[in-house]
């Protein structure tokens, strides 16, 4: 599935329930994301149900930290939450985060 066909509520629930903790609502919703007690991003999603532009897609791929792939992944399920935390882990030992 193509990031043009995702929806701001799917990616909203899929942040929200994979990247748990404390995050702010106004006109957006932003979500921090730590990983072992360490701030690795913040991830800004738009708030209502349309599609998601894909301008905005490629920003919060960004803010997550993810390929085009991983972040269809993480939208559609197949990537939990423990096995993007283990991603972020690796990216961050690598030092590409």
């Amino acid at each position: 599935m193509s990031v043009r066909n995702l929806r701001k509520q799917e990616v909203r629930r899929a942040v929200d329930t994979k990247c748990p903790g404390e995050h702010r609502s106004a006109g957006e919703e932003n979500f921090p994301i730590y990983i072992d007690g360490k701030w690795v991003s913040n991830v800004t999603v738009p708030l209502g149900s349309g599609p998601l532009l894909p301008g905005t897609a490629h920003s919060i791929r960004k803010q997550l930290k993810l390929t085009t792939p991983q972040f269809t992944d993480f939208v559609k399920c197949p990537l939990r939450g423990p096995a993007y935390e283990q991603l972020l882990r690796e990216k961050r030992e690598a030092g590409l985060i």
